[in-house]
């Protein structure tokens, strides 16, 4: 992986490969977790995929992937450590490939394909459909029902519901005990103007932002269309936060006694979570013997745990 450019902050990584019949863009927004910011950034990716001023609906947006030879645009939030991340992806065919398709009914032809993708993808991420300075009412309105709904519904994965009430407990007032989707009141007074005066100024401006391309040859036009959409100022002067900062650095004091917590619900099975802290970092010498004994004790079905509790013993749908 080979860093290529820099601009307004964001940061361009070239990821050399010719094996396979597509080529990959992810555009990734980084941002600390923080409570009064988790929801508003688990919102947008969402809400920004509803359409833009080019592509109007998520239909429009659909036939256009369609006409770039069926182009694929995703996106998605998800945390790691206490970092929530926000992604937009783009994956198209490759010219040759695509060549021979042919393109009687597409419209765009073989070597347009690349520019084509770069420029649907920073459409959706840049330019919004909007009303009476905020997003669509009728988009925001919808995707926080969607939002709230997929909140809610952790609790019918009880695994799932058991573990992040383990890390909420082990880290309570810790950036790392919140959900990458915020809480379900966090959304409550939220309005679509207020929504769109924190993507203009912070979202797309200060929030650290690392773009990945996974291809044959480094995306020139890629960085041209970033270069000539930061001269219109849509992502600020470059002074970005980072949000990895003092991350290796933390120390958490250790609680005297163990906490027991005991929630019941109508389920037909258990659900038994144990958490242990280490205070031991990525910088540590101990951290890959802490992976591999994690490895070894629990961490797959070739672990103790697994091969014991459950396979040996039955005493376990999983371990």
């Amino acid at each position: 992986m080979e860093k290529i450019a820099e601009i307004c902050g964001i940061e361009f990584y070239y990821i050399e490969n010719n094996v396979f019949k597509s080529d990959t863009v992810a555009v990734n927004f980084c941002d600390r977790l923080d409570r009064a910011r988790a929801y508003k950034n688990a919102l947008l990716p969402a809400l920004l995929w509803r359409g833009s001023k080019k592509y109007t609906t998520s239909k429009a947006l659909t036939v256009r992937c369609q006409e770039l030879y069926g182009s694929i645009v995703l996106t998605d939030v998800g945390k790691r450590s206490e970092i929530q991340h926000m992604m937009f992806m783009t994956d198209f065919l490759k010219e040759e490939y695509a060549e021979a398709c042919g393109n009687d009914d597409t419209g765009v032809s073989a070597d347009e394909i690349e520019e084509e993708a770069f420029s649907l993808l920073l459409d959706i991420i840049t330019n919004p459909v909007t009303e009476n300075g905020g997003f669509l009412e009728s988009y925001f309105r919808q995707e926080c029902i969607n939002l709230n709904n997929d909140i809610l519904a952790e609790k019918n994965d009880k695994q799932h519901y058991a573990m992040r009430r383990c890390r909420e407990v082990m880290c309570e007032n810790e950036a790392f005990g919140l959900s990458e989707l915020g809480e379900l009141t966090d959304g409550e007074n939220l309005t679509s103007k207020e929504l769109y005066e924190y993507y203009r100024e912070y979202f797309l401006k200060k929030i650290q932002c690392k773009v990945f391309y996974c291809g044959r040859s480094k995306p020139d036009k890629l960085i041209e269309l970033f270069r000539r959409a930061a001269e219109t100022g849509v992502f600020g002067d470059g002074n970005r936060e980072n949000a990895y900062t003092e991350y290796v650095e933390k120390k958490v004091i250790l609680p005297e006694n163990v906490k027991y917590v005991t929630e019941n619900y109508e389920i037909q099975d258990g659900k038994l979570v144990m958490g242990f802290r280490t205070n031991t970092d990525r910088e540590s010498d101990d951290f890959f013997a802490l992976v591999l004994m994690n490895t070894v004790y629990g961490g797959g079905t070739s672990s103790k745990l697994f091969r014991n509790v459950r396979e040996k013993n039955s005493l376990a749908y999983y371990a």
